[in-house]
This record gives C-alpha cells, structure tokens and sequence, in this order.
C-alpha cells in the first residue's frame, strides 16, 4: 500500500507531520498530516469508503473502493467517476484542469485528474470553489477502481454568503 501514501505525498508536500493511517482494518495505509480526523469517529461512513478531514482548513480526502467502471482507458475512466462526484455532490459548475496518466513503479496502472466545482454546503445559498484532485488507481484483477479524492477548498462563503475578501 505505498501507492497511496506517494500520491499524497505529492498532493500535501507542504505540510510536515505526517502520520501513518491503516485503511480499510490494514489492507492499505495511507500517509495523513497530524490534525486530519477520521470522519467515521463522528458520523457514518460506508464500509468501502475511508473520509479524513483537516477541521482547520475544511480540507479533506476521501478513499473509495470501488467496481471498475467500464472504460479501459484510464483518462476516460477517470473523467466517469469525476462527473459521479460532481453529481453526488449537487455541483452547480465543474471543470476538469488535467489529466496526467502515472507511472508507477511496481505500481497499478493510475490516473490524475485535477479539476474544480462548485458546491453549496450546509444548505447555504452560495457556492464554494474547491479545487479536487482524484486519483485513480485500477486493479483489474479485482475488477476494482480505488479513488483517492482531495478535496481543497478555494473560495469558502461564510454563514451570510459574504466571502473572506468581501461583498461579492
């Protein structure tokens, strides 16, 4: 399981303090940055589904083991689970930055996209811009799709709708 921890490491370069999290009672682990919380502590989680978050910057990651879904091109079929999130989360907009195919080392086949949406939480009037990088990485002998999604919050609205720099 060190495929995950060097995506991570990639995507969180800037933060120290990194702790080592079994995933799924150990099959995989994963590297987390010391204040990430394991959001099943505090509400419920899906069996194939592993949800950190960081409560001091609402950053989070999301680990999802999932059925392959059926195009063999791993661009495209990184591009079906991105429109699957965007949809599960209500976005109002969404765009997709890159895709970039990794070459793992003794890795499985993998994929990167980066992209944006735009999401109302907390059933509040304005939208907020998180930028999102998935990763995905495709064991065919499972038949299974592991999703790592990082989630990064750009541009958070307060409670009145007025973002940090002001009126909009």
């Amino acid at each position: 399981g060190p495929y995950l921890a060097i995506l991570y490491g990639k995507l969180m370069a800037t933060l120290n303090g990194l702790t080592r999290q079994p995933l799924f009672g150990g099959a995989l682990q994963i590297l987390l940055p010391s204040p990430a919380q394991d959001v099943s502590t505090f509400r419920q989680v899906p069996d194939n589904q592993e949800v950190f978050v960081n409560p001091s910057n609402n950053q989070s990651i999301t680990i999802d083991i999932l059925e392959a879904v059926p195009p063999s091109s791993l661009p495209e079929a990184v591009n079906v689970h991105f429109q699957e999130i965007v949809n599960c989360n209500s976005a109002s907009d969404s765009a997709v930055d890159s895709i970039e195919v990794q070459h793992i080392p003794n890795g499985p086949p993998a994929v990167l996209l980066r992209g944006k949406q735009k999401v109302a939480k907390f059933n509040r009037l304005q939208s907020d811009l998180v930028s999102i990088a998935v990763m995905l990485y495709r064991f065919s002998d499972h038949s299974a799709d592991v999703l790592v999604c990082f989630n990064d919050p750009i541009i958070c609205q307060d409670q009145s709708g007025v973002s940090p720099s002001g009126p909009d």
